[in-house]
C-alpha cells in the first residue's frame, strides 16, 4: 500500500484516504481470529525500499472495522469459515517540523491466532509506504504544504 501527499497533523480515514481497505479472507474450514498490528521493518527483520525511512512510531498508522456506522480501532478481526471481512488503515502524523517532506515504511502484520484444534497461525507481512507533504516558506513567509516529490521506482 502506498499513500502519497499525507498532511502531518490531520487524521486521516476512509473515504478521504483512498485506497486504504484490505480484505482479509478465511480460506479455512474454521472460524479464525487475526491479529493486526504495525511493525517497523527492523521487527519484521525485514530491508527497508530504497529511498524510505523506517517510521518513527507505529501508532501513527491504525486499523479500523468499516462494517460499523462510526469507525472504531481495531487489533483483532474474528472472521467465519470460508468467509471475507475488510479492515481498512487510518494514519494520523503529528504536525511536526521534521515530519514534512519525508517518505515512510512499514510493515502490516496480520496473524491467525492459533485455536479451534488449530496449533500454528500463518502470517501476512505487507509494507505500507506514506510520504509526507513538504512545508515551504511563500515569497510573503507564510509556511504552507505542498505535495512530496516522490521519486518513480518508490511507486508501485
Amino acid at each position: 500500500m502506498v499513500f502519497t501527499d499525507i498532511p502531518p497533523g490531520k487524521e486521516l480515514l476512509p473515504p478521504e484516504l483512498k485506497k486504504s481497505v484490505l480484505t482479509i479472507n478465511n480460506q479455512s474450514p474454521f472460524k479464525q481470529t487475526f491479529s493486526l498490528s504495525i511493525r517497523t521493518t527492523t521487527e519484521a527483520a525485514l530491508r527497508r525500499t530504497g529511498g524510505y525511512s523506517e517510521i518513527p512510531d507505529t501508532e501513527w498508522i491504525f486499523f479500523l472495522d468499516p462494517s460499523r456506522k462510526e469507525f472504531r480501532k481495531i487489533r483483532e478481526i474474528t472472521i467465519n469459515a470460508r468467509e471475507r471481512k475488510d479492515i481498512a488503515i487510518g494514519i494520523m502524523i503529528p504536525d511536526k517540523a521534521e515530519y514534512y517532506g519525508k517518505n515512510y515504511e512499514a510493515i502490516i502484520r496480520i496473524a491467525g491466532k492459533p485455536g479451534g484444534g488449530r496449533i500454528i497461525g500463518l502470517a501476512l507481512n505487507p509494507r505500507i509506504r506514506i510520504s509526507t507533504l513538504r512545508k515551504v516558506k511563500s515569497k510573503k513567509g507564510k509556511v504552507k504544504s505542498k505535495k512530496a516529490n516522490i521519486e518513480p521506482q518508490n511507486i508501485e
